[in-house]
């Protein structure tokens, strides 16, 4: 995923994974041996495990240019430490799985 946005640094970008290694009470549930009835600490070891975790993820920040393609304006009309800046996200996701980004434009 490539973006354009008018920024004042770099985007801080953070994901929400489900797959077989994140967010993934199944396979929790199948290490237990797949019980019928849960113990309460069987329960909160799957709510544990199935818990949304949010992670870092990298992304490469481009030059920063000036243009006006984002800004009603010319780039002459914009504060001094703003200009477009593109960014790109790669995320290598396995079938079935599914990410929420996090993308902070500053």
């Amino acid at each position: 995923m490539s973006f354009s946005r008018k920024l004042l640094g770099p985007a801080p970008t953070q994901v929400v994974r489900i797959d077989t290694n994140h967010s993934n009470p199944k396979a929790t549930w199948q290490a237990m041996g797949a019980p019928r009835k849960l113990s309460p600490g069987q329960l909160e070891q799957l709510k544990a495990a199935s818990a949304a975790v949010t992670e870092p993820l990298p992304c490469a920040v481009g030059a920063a240019t000036a243009s006006a393609s984002w800004h009603a304006g010319s780039a002459d009309d914009w504060p001094a430490q703003t200009r477009v800046v593109s960014a790109t996200v790669t995320l290598v996701l396995p079938p079935q799985a599914v990410a929420l980004l996090y993308i902070t434009l500053q």
